[in-house]
């Protein structure tokens, strides 16, 4: 189902995947209309916003009277074989601020072990000289295998000049690899990262100390329903409702594989958009803004957030309604990185911006998307509603006719040991995320 926004007797329309792609900045269509498929096209679109949320770390707002940064968390659940290593051309736009980074880290640390030969040296015949201090190395996409100390030690490098902060990982395993001691640290590091909360860290081992103030850590990762429980343990903690969720099951169908002279070359492509890329953050590095949005804009997400509240509260439980809270500051941070794009394409200086209805349209399509991928993931995920009955839900789906009414329901459902709320909630849940439908008074139908 649907949920419609009603504002002064209107009903607002969200755009399908075409319509969003017709409005996006040229930058980001054109790495979009490399692809075909649709699920490859919202990927690699997913995947790029993601990663320049994490690029434009001097973008700035005002969101329920708190500063936000457009850092985004994207969370991929599709199975293997399907397309999801497209979501790592996203990653190439980031190539060329990464290797900047890289190499000025890469000369200072040669100085600095340059540096520390010669203190070894000097302090024989100068006990007093004091030690060289250790540069930082700053890098912008952070390895996902890396343990939490290192993790935080790069964020902790970066802060200083806003260096961007990028984790993206095609297999969530890398993440999670870790192991039972790191994984809650890192855990709580995201969870504060993606509201830009201060982190501090110590550990007694080589006295290692830590604090961020302020991280702007941006997150891609994608795996399958089986990889995915090792990432989010319980829907309970907190992280699995900052992400925002893609979750598609793509038909097994084959696609052409032949060389074509008129199909574009996907490298060559985002290449090219590396760098401008590059240029599109070194514009947004020399002029920092503000992103304000229209009254009429604020009146919509409110609007679109509070009906949206209502239906999951009402069906999934109060549980659930921090998935909606936190996509709405994701509507806002997506709106953010829309108007950076525009702003370079203008050469727009100024310190302040205010969000093209356009822009807001394409955000708050994609945030709606997001929602029902994300609820539809949740209903699977350990302590969601009815999560140790999930089988039991699909399988009553699965002996309903293509039409049936309530009474067959809560029939076939106590047979699978549910209770008639339970068949309730699920029905409900079925309609909100477009598997059923209701066609009258206890009446549904299969879509």
């Amino acid at each position: 189902m649907r949920i419609e926004i009603n504002i002064g007797g209107q009903k607002a329309k969200h755009l399908e995947l075409e319509e969003i792609i017709e409005k996006l900045p040229e930058p980001l269509r054109r790495g979009v209309e490399a692809f075909q498929t649709p699920f490859e096209q919202e990927l690699v679109l997913c995947s790029s916003l993601t990663v320049a949320s994490g690029l434009f770390t001097k973008v700035r707002g005002k969101y329920f009277q708190r500063e936000a940064l457009p850092n985004i968390f994207l969370l991929v659940v599709a199975p293997a074989a399907s397309g999801k290593g497209a979501m790592m051309y996203g990653k190439k736009l980031a190539s060329k601020v990464h290797k900047h980074f890289l190499d000025e880290s890469v000369e200072k640390a040669k100085a600095f072990d340059l540096a520390v030969k010669e203190y070894n040296k000097a302090k024989k015949s100068k006990p007093d000289v004091p030690p060289p201090l250790r540069p930082p190395f700053k890098v912008v996409n952070i390895p996902a295998n890396s343990s939490s100390a290192k993790i935080l030690q790069f964020l902790s490098d970066n802060q200083e000049a806003a260096v961007p902060s990028i984790i993206m990982e095609s297999e969530i395993d890398a993440i999670t690899q870790n192991g039972m001691s790191e994984w809650p640290v890192i855990s709580e590091m995201l969870r504060k990262a993606f509201h830009n909360e201060p982190i501090s860290y110590s550990r007694k081992t080589g006295n290692e100390y830590y604090e961020i103030p302020n991280p702007a850590l941006a997150v891609a990762l994608s795996g399958t329903a089986d990889q995915l429980t090792k990432l989010i343990s319980s829907a309970e903690n907190g992280l699995y409702s900052r992400f925002m969720v893609m979750e598609s099951e793509p038909p097994p169908t084959w696609v052409d594989v032949r060389p074509c002279a008129s199909c574009k070359d996907v490298g060559a492509v985002f290449e090219e958009l590396a760098q401008e890329t590059h240029e599109i953050w070194r514009h947004h590095n020399t002029h920092p803004f503000e992103l304000l949005l229209q009254d009429d804009q604020w009146d919509r997400l409110n609007a679109f957030c509070a009906q949206w509240l209502h239906e999951v509260a009402s069906t999934y439980g109060d549980g659930a309604t921090s998935i909606v809270k936190r996509h709405g500051l994701m509507l806002f941070k997506l709106a953010m990185v829309l108007a950076a794009y525009r702003r370079y394409e203008w050469e727009d200086s100024s310190s302040k911006s205010y969000c093209l209805d356009d822009d807001f349209a394409v955000a708050l399509s994609l945030v709606d998307r997001s929602l029902k991928a994300s609820l539809r993931v949740y209903e699977r995920l350990p302590s969601g509603p009815g999560a140790e009955s999930h089988t039991s839900k699909e399988a009553v789906l699965e002996e309903l006719p293509q039409g049936f009414n309530r009474k067959q329901a809560v029939e076939i459902g106590a047979q699978h040991s549910l209770s008639a709320r339970s068949v309730d909630r699920y029905l409900k849940s079925l309609i909100t995320n477009g598997r059923l439908r209701s066609v009258g008074h206890g009446l549904f139908e299969k879509l």
